[in-house]
């Protein structure tokens, strides 16, 4: 599969890096609905174990959990930190999930989540919900866990240019064809270039956040 230059990987990897560093996070570490690639194993160089979770064995290395992620046959307050990314979405009941997070997190243990506000369809027929910032605070209250910080990913300009750069992906299947993808990849740099100084300089504050391609949020127990 070609590679394709996505801003919305880069502002997700940012923040969750920026979420360990200054949060110093560490311990036992479960990723939860790890998918295929392991994006950010790297990242958590202080953890003492790093586990993954998904409902499928992944096409590369084995998972520790192959499950339903809302039933992770692993006791109460097994893990010091969970990061669950871009995974509410594709779960029919995403209240059972973040319940079942609460549930293995140890006290004072931290949940890095994040999901989309937009989103084009993607995994159909396994892809039900968007979020906003005031679902994933509710959502969050309801099971117990503490909103410590909540980040917009991107704004309304940034947002704009990652839906055309996904129409122009999936139109013309850019996955299969490493060259054009290449091509797209040096044009869509540019205009996301482009689009954060316009979210910087052309948005105005009250509108902040309104239009942002999703939230990645910091949860304790």
């Amino acid at each position: 599969m070609a590679y394709i230059f996505q801003k919305e990987r880069i502002l997700i990897r940012n923040r969750v890096a920026d979420f360990i560093s200054r949060f110093s996070i560490k311990g036992r570490v479960l990723d939860l609905g790890a998918g295929d690639v392991l994006r950010y194993k790297d990242l958590f160089k202080q953890a003492d174990q790093y586990l993954t979770q998904d409902h499928r064995e992944a096409a590369n290395y084995k998972h520790d959990f192959v499950c339903d992620a809302s039933r992770v046959p692993a006791p109460d307050a097994s893990f010091d930190v969970i990061i669950c990314t871009q995974v509410l979405e594709h779960v029919p009941n995403p209240f059972l999930v973040m319940e079942e997070a609460a549930r293995l997190l140890r006290p004072g243990g931290r949940l890095i989540l994040t999901v989309p506000q937009t989103n084009e369809i993607h995994e159909a027929p396994y892809d039900f919900f968007r979020y906003t910032k005031y679902g994933i605070m509710e959502m969050s209250k309801k099971c117990g866990l503490k909103v410590e910080e909540i980040h917009g990913l991107g704004d309304f300009w940034t947002m704009r240019v990652k839906e055309a750069q996904r129409f122009w992906i999936e139109c013309l299947n850019l996955y299969s064809h490493p060259i054009p993808a290449k091509l797209f990849s040096v044009c869509f740099r540019m205009c996301y270039g482009l689009a954060e100084w316009s979210d910087n300089h052309l948005v105005p504050d009250r509108l902040q956040g309104r239009f942002t391609i999703g939230w990645a949020a910091l949860l304790s127990k």
